[in-house]
């Protein structure tokens, strides 16, 4: 799965651009290129830091509220 769907999913369950960027640390207009495709190859720090936040919320269905920066409990 690429990251613009792993955003899309996100978005999905209520979790806005900001609400990615609050917790992941990645900026949010990258979030955003990376939302639209408008960047094709993501910063593999980037794409990891939405990744885990990803697994957490969509795979794990816990609430993103509760993500702790790359601390999956």
């Amino acid at each position: 799965m690429n990251v613009s769907q792993q955003i899309s999913d996100l978005k999905e369950r209520g979790v806005t651009q900001e609400m990615i960027h609050e917790k992941t640390k990645v900026p949010q207009y990258t979030i955003s290129r990376l939302a639209t495709r408008a960047t094709k190859e993501p910063k593999h720090k980037d794409a990891k830091a939405i990744d885990d936040l990803y697994q957490f919320v969509v795979a794990e269905g816990n609430h993103w509220s509760e993500y702790e920066n790359g601390a999956t409990a």
